[in-house]
């Protein structure tokens, strides 16, 4: 059985929850969801503060043609779900930590998922494919960074 181990470190436990990663892949994928996450939040708090969508210019009219009455449960919405959740993720990605490549995954998926059906709900706006491939360049990120700069040898077990 062939097992991967990664060799010692300077100043990381081997028994830390951090997994070893690096590179410049990572690096932009950080950059990419902090700088996501923190639009996301400010957008969104901006939305629920002044729901009728004046402050980022939007059309007053717009959410009463579908499920919501005002632009505050979609700010909220993208202030809770895309806001925190690509914070968090770029938080867990930039500490390393063992489970960040899931939530970026996770978080990446999300925003695709999120512009689909405003996408669906209020029809086509180029913003919405920017971010859509923000949100498949994260995951492309989270899977290729997860194996950049790791130096990974085979372990002394392989016989």
């Amino acid at each position: 059985m062939n097992q991967l181990i990664v060799p010692d470190r300077p100043g990381v436990h081997p028994e830390s929850q951090r997994a070893v990663r690096g590179g410049r892949a990572h690096r932009v994928l950080v950059r990419l969801e902090l700088g996501t996450g923190a639009s996301a939040l400010v957008c969104g708090a901006l939305l629920a503060a002044r729901p009728d969508g004046s402050l980022l210019g939007l059309p007053p009219q717009v959410p009463g043609g579908g499920p919501f009455q005002d632009w505050r449960l979609p700010g909220l919405l993208l202030a809770g779900f895309v806001g925190v959740g690509y914070l968090a993720a770029g938080a867990g990605e930039r500490r390393r930590l063992r489970r960040a490549r899931d939530l970026s995954v996770v978080a990446g998926s999300g925003l695709v998922l999120f512009e689909a059906v405003e996408w669906a709900w209020l029809g086509f706006h180029p913003l919405q494919a920017a971010f859509m491939a923000v949100g498949v360049a994260v995951v492309g990120l989270a899977v290729t960074a997860d194996r950049a700069g790791e130096d990974v040898v085979p372990s002394r077990d392989d016989s």
